[in-house]
């Protein structure tokens, strides 16, 4: 490996970047998995059922599957950039991951999630024939590699070679991960704040509320004031209040944005018209979302995309990273290129 060589790997893994997180859960298999034993017709004894439930949670790793690519290679692939990746199944819930390159891309890739999703979850109904299956939704933003970290496992003779002592090696496998996932026996795995509040996002959502972070909303919220040219965004965003999530932002009320998942003709939204509630106004939280990072810059940061360059945004400029970030990612990026050339790594002089 050339001096060149290395220096593009650390490059590539310290492009600062924002991943997209997507969560979707089953709602209702839990007592599906509870449901009374009935007595067998051959032998009469008391046996339980775990086809309906087994098929559920299959249908939904087969089918969001096949729905997200059948929507990035149809209507949406123009807009999109790269397909999501699956980042974990964990029982009955799926996380998929997409890099998002450019703002717009935050809008299109919940439309289509929600397209999808929705399909999904005819589906499951139709194969299961349990009509009380549901799917509830969770998004959100994570920056990477400074505030939040790839990290990299597997099984114990495949992860031993990843060590501390080699890391260069670890370095060659995950300098992308962003586009693809790690193979050769390897798993990856994301840690930090921006994961944390997430994961405690998923426990607000509901089959009707697709509760996403700020800092998605935010992403959405711009593409309506700017990038739409007043257009609007092709979902019902709503806002349900702050609440505290445990650990998060030192227990301050966390902003509450969520995508209703409701038809036109349900009676959930029959029921918001009667009681007059307003559309979300777009202009109005924007500016509540960039008043909320200025008050709460001890623990967050707007998200940026530096590889989109917007100009200005209302009080923010969406390519530029904090002055903090830039030092600590200059002196990260020194640190490993360091380590590296004091390693046993066999480095050849470039021609």
């Amino acid at each position: 490996m050339t001096k060149e060589d290395l220096k593009n790997y650390i490059d590539r893994f310290y492009q600062p970047k924002q991943v997209l997180f997507l969560s979707a859960d089953l709602v209702g298999s839990t007592a599906l998995k509870q449901k009374r034993r009935e007595k067998s017709k051959g032998s009469g004894v008391l046996t339980p059922d775990t086809k309906p439930w087994s098929d559920a949670i299959q249908g939904l790793y087969s089918q969001t599957a096949a729905q997200l690519s059948a929507r990035w290679e149809g209507e949406f692939k123009d807009r999109l950039g790269s397909p999501p990746i699956l980042w974990k199944t964990i029982g009955d819930e799926v996380v998929y991951r997409k890099l998002i390159s450019k703002v717009s891309e935050v809008t299109y890739t919940l439309e289509a999630w929600c397209d999808a999703i929705r399909e999904v979850e005819e589906l499951i109904r139709a194969s299961s024939k349990v009509e009380q299956l549901q799917i509830k939704c969770t998004a959100w933003i994570a920056e990477f590699p400074i505030q939040n970290r790839v990290l990299i496992g597997g099984q114990l003779k495949d992860a031993l070679q990843y060590g501390d002592s080699v890391e260069l090696n670890l370095l060659q496998k995950v300098s992308e991960f962003e586009r693809n996932p790690v193979r050769d026996g390897l798993e990856i795995d994301f840690v930090g704040p921006a994961i944390d509040v997430g994961f405690r996002l998923s426990k607000l959502s509901s089959a009707r509320r697709f509760v996403i972070s700020i800092d998605v909303a935010y992403l959405i919220l711009i593409y309506g004031n700017v990038i739409s040219a007043g257009g609007g965004i092709p979902f019902r965003l709503r806002f349900h209040g702050s609440e505290s999530l445990p650990g998060v932002i030192g227990g301050v009320p966390y902003p509450i944005f969520w995508i209703d998942m409701a038809s036109d003709a349900s009676t959930d939204n029959l029921a918001d018209k009667m009681y007059g509630e307003q559309h979300l106004n777009i202009h109005n939280a924007k500016s509540f979302c960039e008043r909320f990072y200025e008050e709460k810059i001890n623990f967050v940061d707007h998200p940026f995309i530096v590889t989109e360059d917007l100009g200005k945004v209302g009080k923010i400029k969406i390519n530029q990273p904090p002055k903090w970030y830039i030092a600590r990612l200059k002196q990260e990026k020194s640190e490993m290129a360091r380590r590296l050339a004091n390693s046993h790594v066999p480095i050849e002089q470039d021609d």
